[in-house]
């Protein structure tokens, strides 16, 4: 990632961080998904599954705000997981 501006350094770590997260997102997504229609509203998780969804919910409309951030013109992304990256930036 050298010769990248400190403006393109950080879009490339939202970009790599918001890709890993939203792999994650999605299976909690859809397993929250699922456990609410299996349920039905006198159930006594029924409000501790909503509670999930909506929390998932606003995690991944923040994730989507890291993904527009990291596809700044001039970005440029890289194929590398957010943890290599930290590992990376801790051997400097």
């Amino acid at each position: 990632m050298s010769g990248l501006t400190k403006v393109e350094r950080i879009a490339s770590v939202s970009a790599a961080a918001s890709h890993d997260l939203n792999d994650e997102l999605t299976i909690i997504r859809m397993s929250t998904e699922l456990l609410i229609r299996k349920a039905n509203p006198g159930d006594p998780h029924w409000r501790v599954l909503m509670d999930l969804k909506l929390a998932a919910d606003k995690c991944a409309w923040k994730t989507a705000g890291l993904l527009i951030f990291s596809g700044l013109k001039g970005a440029q992304t890289c194929a590398a997981t957010l943890e290599r990256m930290i590992e990376d930036h801790e051997r400097k």
